[in-house]
């Protein structure tokens, strides 16, 4: 965190693997705040958001427990992939949510996100 501190003081753009870095870290230490602020960020000096900036955002919200913010993200999504439907569905199970864990896995099926295995 030091050292993205450090790139904007020295007037140092952030890139899409920088930002992912440091969500991927306030995932690890379960720091809802400063993920906001830094989504904040993303959001307010116009990072390109490709779909695995935007993966790490979700995730970062799913892992610190804010599923309201990580489900308006990925409602908000473009493109989803298989990571960003397993962030949701992981999370609602990990919240405890098993029925709408369960939306999100059907969603993917009718949608054919998930390859699916017989």
């Amino acid at each position: 965190m030091k050292l993205f501190y450090s790139m904007l003081s020295t007037n140092v753009e952030p890139n899409e693997v920088t930002m992912i870095t440091i969500l991927s870290a306030c995932s690890l230490m379960g720091n809802l705040s400063l993920g906001r602020s830094i989504h904040g960020y993303i959001e307010k000096n116009n990072v390109k958001r490709t779909l695995n900036l935007v993966n790490a955002s979700v995730d970062m919200y799913v892992k610190c427990g804010s599923l309201t913010t990580a489900t308006d993200v990925f409602n908000k999504m473009e493109a989803k992939d298989v990571f960003s439907w397993t962030s949701m569905i992981s999370g609602y199970a990990k919240d405890g949510n098993l029925n709408l864990a369960r939306k999100f896995f059907d969603d993917t099926r009718e949608r054919n996100e998930l390859s699916q295995t017989h």
